[in-house]
């Protein structure tokens, strides 16, 4: 898997996450169901110790206390979520359930994907800018160049033509 696919994958992740939080008619999810809907694992519940959990951190510490449900999946799912808390955009409400704030709203508007690949389209215009005023440069060092070396030609020419031809000032 190419880099630029696992950045567009793991975005994703996050976009979906706000984006499910968004549709729901509360604007919040239980841990559970976020989860199914994230990774589409509806196989097994998530077994929780107690629902006084203050954080994304400490609710997947309950979470992960049992060995047979820390998964690369939930692993995966703890640090999006830890990213979203991090940066404000989702809290943990009482029993285990995650709610979007306002800035999450305002960040699901703008999308990470999509800022994503804003960015790389102005990045790739910029790089494409950057080549053709390299290869103008180039070109006009070149046209300079010859324009320099015919410039000193013709003054070397002159300059034997003047001194070639014998002047009288005597008058």
């Amino acid at each position: 898997m190419s880099q630029d696919n696992l950045i567009t994958e793991n975005l994703e992740l996050l976009d979906n996450a706000l984006d499910y939080l968004i549709q729901s008619e509360t604007l919040s999810l239980s841990i559970d169901d976020l989860r199914i809907k994230l990774i589409n694992e509806t196989d097994k519940k998530l077994e929780l110790k107690n629902s006084d959990n203050m954080s994304v951190d400490e609710l997947f510490a309950d979470i992960f206390s049992k060995q047979n449900q820390k998964t690369k999946n939930l692993i995966k799912i703890n640090e999006v979520l830890l990213l979203l808390e991090s940066e404000k955009l989702i809290k943990l409400i009482e029993q285990n359930h995650i709610r979007i704030t306002y800035q999450g709203i305002i960040q699901h508007s703008k999308g990470y994907l999509s800022t994503y690949k804003y960015e790389q389209s102005v990045q790739n215009r910029l790089d494409a800018f950057d080549k053709f005023q390299r290869s103008s440069s180039r070109q006009m060092f070149w046209l300079t160049l010859w324009i320099m070396i015919g410039t000193l030609v013709a003054a070397v020419y002159y300059f034997l033509e003047m001194i070639s031809t014998p002047y009288c000032f005597c008058k």
